[in-house]
């Protein structure tokens, strides 16, 4: 329906959400460059990272997907986002050696860039089950190294990343100097004495919306800001 209405698509911004009054809140990537999607299961965040990967794709973008559950279902990211595929880099990772090897292709490809390699289109690195896919890497710091990268440097080169998960402690979202390089966060239904990971605040202690929150996240700001 947007994109019939031609809302969507080359030219246009990206929509990124939407406020509570249906006024549609625009951007591009540059204002997200690293994103988390948070929020307990069935709260949306795989629709939520579709309906910005399918606007992104009508803008040229490539995507290199690491997902846990990819051969589980329809319902996975991966089978969400095969319609898609003709834009994906690479076959969507499943296991602890198809991560590295996506961590190590899409590492490569930034260094290229960064070296002053041509590219033509942004290129994304999409994760579901971040937490999970930290633990199974275990010592393996790979996938932590390229996040920094991409949060400092991806920006210059179109290279960004989009983490989908449930959990964001310290403990489980690999320090809290990796989390807080996350630029921009969707929260969708959540606990609330999870919200701090993003406010930087107990939400408790703020007389806010959460939905107010989380049309502010949609803009790209800084969490806290």
């Amino acid at each position: 329906e947007l994109l019939g209405r031609g809302e969507l698509g080359q030219g246009r911004p990206v929509v990124l959400g939407y406020l509570p009054s249906g006024e549609a809140v625009t951007g591009g990537l540059e204002a997200m460059v690293s994103t988390a999607i948070a929020g307990v299961s069935g709260s949306g965040k795989t629709t939520t990272l579709r309906f910005l990967a399918s606007q992104l794709a009508l803008k040229g973008a490539k995507f290199a997907i690491l997902d846990p559950h990819a051969a589980a279902g329809d319902e996975s990211l991966a089978s969400t986002l095969a319609p898609l595929s003709g834009a994906f880099v690479c076959s969507p990772a499943s296991d602890q050696r198809a991560y590295g090897q996506t961590v190590a292709l899409v590492a490569r490809e930034l260094e290229r860039r960064l070296a002053g390699g041509r590219y033509g289109a942004p290129l994304l690195l999409l994760c579901d089950e971040f937490t999970r896919v930290m633990r199974e890497l275990g010592d393996d710091d790979s996938l932590s190294h390229l996040l920094e990268a991409i949060a400092t440097e991806g920006r210059k080169v179109e290279v960004f990343t989009m983490l989908l998960g449930q959990t964001w402690g310290v403990s489980r979202a690999g320090g809290s100097e990796l989390r807080d390089t996350l630029a921009s966060a969707y929260v969708h239904r959540i606990k609330s004495d999870r919200l701090k990971c993003y406010s930087g605040a107990a939400w408790s202690s703020r007389k806010r919306s959460p939905y107010r929150r989380a049309a502010r996240c949609f803009s790209g700001r800084a969490r806290g800001s």
